[in-house]
């Protein structure tokens, strides 16, 4: 019986790319593997929170793992190896069709590997600093609750120094117009709905021009809560 299979990538385009699919599929089929599909997810995390990224990907309960990109090959060797281990510990067999994981890891001297820390821990520090310097849009249809104002709060301890609050009873032309003003006057790369019941289908049409054209994430605020520790939990790891 053929083995679940999920590729891990970065690539949203992977099995979108033709002459990749061929590759995979045959690989695929050469070694009784059953490929269900892709999941794409922020490599950082390989790198500064490697157990969630393997329960994230357990909880698609592959059997095997396609990975082939390299931020996966670096944040193994990175880990001395025990990022594939953590993948075995779950019953999930790591597989990189190009080379033999453990092998790239062992070759590497210590030197290299102290190297290469430094570069990824400046590069994950550089990150969070850019983070930081981010704003955010938030959207309700009552700013006055506590709830919105202690999420708003929230938002600001979690390093968001810029923050509009847009308070509405139904998303208009006139809203957007005062949205896009204060999207190009501040530093914003967030646009949080705290209310679910507010998407209609103007405001979808108009966040999805927003993540489409200016590559500004759009996020409910139990969305935003889940990030916000995801990241902390990073930064701790990352420091220590």
């Amino acid at each position: 019986m053929s083995k679940k299979t999920i590729i891990l990538t970065i690539d949203s385009e992977n099995m979108g790319n033709t002459l990749q699919a061929v590759k995979y599929l045959k690989y695929a089929h050469e070694h009784n593997l059953n490929i269900k599909g892709e999941m794409h997810l922020p490599f950082i995390m390989a790198f500064i929170a490697p157990e969630q990224l393997v329960e994230l990907v357990a909880s698609e309960n592959p059997e095997v793992v396609i990975a082939n990109d390299e931020p996966f090959i670096v944040a193994n060797f990175y880990h001395n190896g025990e990022l594939v281990k953590l993948f075995e510990q779950k019953g999930i067999q790591v597989i990189n069709t190009e080379l033999d994981l453990q092998q790239f890891n062992n070759e590497i001297d210590e030197d290299m590997r102290s190297k290469l820390k430094e570069a990824v821990n400046y590069a994950i520090e550089e990150t969070f600093k850019s983070e930081e310097q981010n704003g955010a849009v938030i959207i309700t249809n009552n700013a006055n609750r506590k709830e919105v104002l202690d999420f708003t709060e929230y938002l600001g301890n979690s390093g968001i120094s810029r923050i509009h609050i847009f308070d509405i009873d139904e998303f208009n032309h006139d809203i957007e117009i005062q949205v896009n003003k204060v999207i190009q006057k501040s530093d914003i790369n967030k646009v949080i709905i705290y209310d679910k019941e507010l998407m209609d289908e103007s405001l979808l049409k108009y966040l999805h021009n927003l993540q489409s054209t200016l590559d500004i994430s759009v996020s409910f605020a139990d969305d935003i809560y889940d990030e916000m520790e995801q990241i902390h939990k990073m930064q701790s790891m990352s420091y220590s």
